[in-house]
């Protein structure tokens, strides 16, 4: 009897480090794995540094942590991935920049990115997503660079823009946005640039664009806008 349960007790300790073993990503690593489940063509400089045996995602290609190895930067721009933004992005609670610019991912920007409360720069321009821009995305409140241009989204600008008080850099250029300007653009105090050109916007510039007085560049050429340009410092 005792050597049975000295037996089992080995069966079981065993199988206690394996698990151990199996799970000692963070979770964090386990979701950029599933995030990248969705991708193609990912090159191997990423996919061999990108191993699920290590603790945490830290050393990895593209891949930025705080001191609690939680990933504050995801940066992977120019590589060709292609495929989608998955759901698993909503994950990174402490993500401050995510950048995947210059690739070939499509479809939908996920509405569950604005779960990424955090996140100050996002930079997803020369891809193809597709789709509007989910209005809770303009929600998150430290987003201060918006880089979307070069893309086939479409739809309306969301009117609540004007919720972002950080924003600086908002660039929606060469997509298929149209509608108007919404008003409340005037609400981002400290903005600086706006590119909108290359779309399909109509209507006159609002009248409220003449309370940005950081704004130092304005393009909404090729568009079916009318009016003037309400500044006189914007270029």
């Amino acid at each position: 009897m005792q050597i049975y349960l000295f037996n089992l007790l080995l069966l079981l300790l065993c199988f206690s480090v394996s698990i151990s073993t199996i799970s000692s990503l963070n979770s964090d690593g386990v979701a950029l794995l599933s995030l990248s489940k969705r991708w193609t063509s990912v090159p191997a400089s990423i996919s061999s540094s990108w191993n699920a045996s290590d603790s945490t995602p830290c050393q990895w290609v593209g891949i930025e942590c705080d001191n609690d190895h939680n990933v504050v930067s995801l940066k992977l721009t120019g590589y060709g991935i292609s495929g989608q933004l998955g759901l698993e992005i909503s994950r990174f609670r402490y993500l401050k920049i995510l950048d995947l610019s210059v690739n070939k991912f499509s479809g939908k920007i996920p509405t569950e990115l604005a779960n990424c409360s955090l996140l100050e720069n996002l930079d997803l321009y020369e891809n193809g997503f597709s789709g509007e821009i989910p209005e809770s995305l303009f929600a998150i409140p430290t987003l201060a660079y918006v880089h979307l241009y070069g893309n086939r989204l479409n739809g309306s600008i969301p009117g609540n823009v004007g919720n972002l008080s950080e924003l600086v850099h908002l660039d929606l250029y060469e997509n298929q946005f149209s509608g108007v300007i919404p008003s409340s653009i005037g609400n981002c105090s400290k903005l600086e640039d706006l590119y909108l050109a290359e779309n399909q916007l109509i209507g006159e510039l609002p009248k409220s664009l003449n309370k940005l007085e950081n704004l130092v560049y304005l393009d909404v050429a090729n568009n079916s806008l009318e009016g003037s340009i309400p500044l006189g410092s914007a270029i």
